[in-house]
């Protein structure tokens, strides 16, 4: 009950887990790179990934229909490299060329540890493919979409009567997606 639901501001650290422990907080939202650390760390940490169970739990890019009108072509190639960027990452099986090229950039502690870099980098190609690695990246299915938003209108979350197909575009894409 959201009523009865007590909420506050955390942080969003493998040390908050500490707070859970000590039944201070019931749970709070990491990243993946976090899950996978304290799941490293505690023998007892319970991990809840909500796009199990939802449709509307997804990632999107999101800007101005200002910002698409004047500066589109930015925004393509903007998105030409994210693709890329992903793609080589999906086709990269065993991840260490990923996390080869991103320790030669950077350093921290799940980029640090072998286990867990590439833990969070399977997950994150799976919600990235949904599982299927032959479809498109980044493309946004409209039937996907409606039922996400179908989900959050029955759960009282947004109004109903909208039409969410306006909400997305796939134009800027590569034109191989």
């Amino acid at each position: 009950d959201p009523e009865r639901t007590r909420r506050q501001v955390v942080g969003l650290t493998p040390g908050t887990f500490d707070l859970v422990q000590r039944g201070r907080l019931v749970g709070y939202v990491v990243s993946t790179d976090t899950a996978n650390l304290l799941k490293s760390q505690n023998p007892d940490v319970g991990i809840f990934d909500p796009a199990r169970f939802v449709r509307a739990d997804s990632q999107a890019y999101v800007t101005t229909r200002s910002a698409l009108d004047q500066q589109r072509d930015g925004l393509r190639r903007f998105m030409a490299g994210i693709h890329d960027a992903m793609a080589a990452m999906v086709a990269d099986t065993t991840f260490d060329e990923s996390i080869r090229q991103l320790r030669s950039r950077y350093s921290f502690a799940t980029l640090d540890d072998d286990a867990i870099a590439k833990a969070s980098l399977r997950e994150l190609r799976e919600s990235w493919t949904g599982g299927d690695r032959t479809k498109p990246l980044l493309v946004t299915e409209q039937t996907a979409w409606a039922n996400g938003y179908r989900e959050l209108t029955d759960a009282g979350l947004v109004k109903a009567g909208a039409n969410p197909a306006s909400w997305f575009d796939n134009g800027l894409l590569p034109k191989s997606s």
